[in-house]
């Protein structure tokens, strides 16, 4: 029960973190430099996935002229920012790593198929590659703990590839996640490895 009240807090703290990551996205600031990388865009789509709000840019008319949500230019648009956010998480960048974990987190709660599959081979190498900073942040944003380890576990037998990784994958890193999660986080996420 308490978990399902910190994620909630933590779901009702990220709503207003990404309101105001839009807010600031959407005000002018004459002392940005031209062609420097914004989230301003990125958060208000991420703000209209969580409220169910129709984004008028994945609107399109049909042969009728009725304005139709563009599943396609959706589905593209979380391609493109899974491949932004996986690229800085693979550098360490950390707010990149934090969008990262976040778009899984969606990719989860609304049962996206492509990017559930693309999660689940590409996870545990980003992890391996930084696991303090990937733990850190799981600590901080304890709600992503679910749906990473969700995508973590995937890994070992996604496509009939790396099952027999799975043992030593948790010898080598039981430990080391209940030191960073601690006990209660920790055992979250090492029981999707069950």
């Amino acid at each position: 029960m308490q978990n399902k009240f910190r994620i909630k807090i933590g779901l009702i703290i990220l709503s207003i973190m990404a309101a105001a990551l839009l807010l600031s996205g959407c005000c002018g600031d004459s002392n940005k430099t031209a062609g420097a990388d914004k989230t301003g865009g990125d958060a208000q789509f991420f703000v209209s996935t969580l409220l169910g709000v129709e984004d008028p840019q994945f609107l399109s008319k049909d042969s009728d002229g009725t304005e139709q949500v563009d599943e396609l230019k959706i589905q593209q648009k979380w391609g493109e920012l899974y491949n932004k956010y996986k690229k800085q998480a693979e550098t360490g960048d950390e707010t990149g790593f934090k969008y990262y974990l976040f778009i899984g987190f969606m990719a989860d709660l609304q049962h996206n198929a492509e990017l559930s599959e693309a999660y689940s081979s590409d996870l545990i190498p980003i992890y391996e590659k930084d696991p303090m900073t990937f733990l850190v942040i799981l600590r901080e944003l304890p709600y992503l703990i679910e749906s990473s380890g969700y995508y973590m576990n995937n890994y070992f037998g996604f496509e009939d590839k790396n099952a027999e990784k799975k043992p030593d994958f948790l010898k080598n890193n039981k430990q080391f996640i209940l030191n960073i999660l601690g006990a209660e986080d920790g055992a979250r996420l090492l029981s999707k490895f069950d």
